[in-house]
């Protein structure tokens, strides 16, 4: 058993030096391909238009019977000129096209052209060439994207309605501990909430993995092993949330080095410092710390790379700003800290980071309703930031400017 604290990077390149898992694919409709990892580059099928159409509602004419005779008030509809719509094809007798706001369509059957002053016809306006669009053999998407809207409608447009994907890796929670209740119930004297499910159904989901969380298993080490083992026969990767210190009733990575390899137990990043990685039966199983701050960080850093080495893509990242700090951050001495922050924008559109302290003092009693002193947990989990230190970073101060990860959207920043 490593009982040595290292650093994240330490503790990752532990694990992807004795692990490195296939890229699994499939293939899925597009239409169930939102948000999924692309597994192949593609590259259009056809050329879009296929001939050429026109690029905005209007009268398609020939323009060297045009150019021959301006006098258009004695044409004929569908001999000398014929409707053509945005994105429609038309006629091949016909090669340009003005639009119906500059056309004045007289009731004898001809028309007239009123262009805008400076404006002239020419021959092919207004006419999209074979492959405006797409052209066949044009990349439309790389491999390792992440499939949004616009990427799909691409792909559709490019002649496929079928993609191959990344299969999503399934991820494994099991919450242990003998003092939680399940969400939705009132706890007792010495019993807490098992919220770190939603908690980690939610950002795994955001990993672009699939979560499965399982009940609540109580502390004994027979059980959590039985637990285990069923979750790594139906997961790619196992998370185990609490018994990760040395408490007496600490099982899960006792579980977790009776059953497997154990790399590392503690790394120098809180809060959760005692979390640990170990292999069993070759997958990943990562036992998180129970406090919901220490398994947001460990989710953060650690199951999101194993996500990402199983998507074969880099790990999920929130978007990041430079926030002017407003107050003190202390950074523990040879630790990194993962801390929320709250987030707003000033007049000149800065960002303002501000530090989320506890008002409940150590031994205070709580005052119930909403005008008693704040507490740690339920400040932390409003913030709308978070900021990573690094090792051997100092404190900052007021005014110093920090990089921070927005876990809001940037107009939830105005409120």
């Amino acid at each position: 058993m490593k009982e040595k604290l290292v650093s994240k990077e330490e503790a990752l390149e532990l694990l992807f030096s004795k692990w490195n898992p296939e890229i699994v694919t499939e293939v899925v409709p597009v239409y169930e391909a939102f948000g999924r990892t692309l597994a192949e580059d593609m590259y259009a099928l056809y050329d879009i238009p296929v001939v050429r159409a026109s690029s905005m509602d209007g009268v398609a004419f020939n323009y060297a019977a045009y150019e021959a005779d301006p006098d258009t008030t004695g044409w004929k509809l569908g001999v000398d000129y014929c409707r053509a719509d945005t994105g429609d094809d038309f006629p091949d007798e016909f090669d340009s096209v003005v639009k119906i706001e500059d056309v004045e369509l007289l009731p004898e059957g001809g028309l007239r052209f009123h262009l805008p002053e400076g404006q002239t016809i020419k021959k092919n306006m207004n006419v999209k060439p074979s492959g405006a669009n797409y052209r066949k053999g044009e990349l439309l998407a790389k491999a390792g994207r992440m499939l949004n809207p616009q990427l799909l409608s691409s792909i559709a447009s490019g002649g496929y309605a079928e993609v191959k994907v990344v299969r999503m890796p399934v991820v494994g929670y099991i919450p242990t501990g003998s003092e939680l209740v399940g969400i939705g119930e009132k706890p007792d004297r010495g019993q807490n909430i098992n919220s770190n499910s939603i908690l980690v159904y939610g950002m795994v989901l955001e990993m672009g993995a699939i979560p499965v969380c399982y009940p609540i298993v109580k502390d004994d080490m027979d059980s959590i092993e039985r637990a285990m083992k069923t979750a790594l026969a139906q997961c790619d990767a196992v998370l185990l949330s609490g018994g990760s210190s040395k408490g007496e009733e600490d099982f899960s990575f006792r579980v977790m080095d009776k059953c497997g390899e154990l790399l590392m137990h503690g790394v120098k990043c809180v809060p959760g410092r005692p979390m640990s990685i170990a292999l069993v039966d070759g997958k990943p199983c990562v036992n998180i710390s129970g406090p919901a701050l220490a398994a947001m960080n460990c989710l953060d850093w650690c199951v999101s790379a194993i996500v990402g080495k199983m998507l074969g893509v880099k790990p999920h990242a929130y978007p990041e700003v430079d926030a002017v700090l407003d107050g003190l951050q202390t950074v523990p001495g040879g630790m990194e800290l993962l801390t929320t922050l709250d987030l707003y924008r000033d007049e000149e559109g800065r960002y303002h980071a501000v530090p989320i302290k506890p008002e409940l003092k150590p031994g205070e009693q709580p005052q119930k309703g909403p005008g008693g002193p704040k507490s740690r947990q339920a400040q932390a989990f409003q913030g709308k930031a978070m900021y990573r230190s690094a090792l051997g970073e100092s404190s900052h101060q007021a005014g110093d400017v920090i990089r921070v990860k927005m876990i809001c959207s940037p107009e939830e920043a105005e409120l």
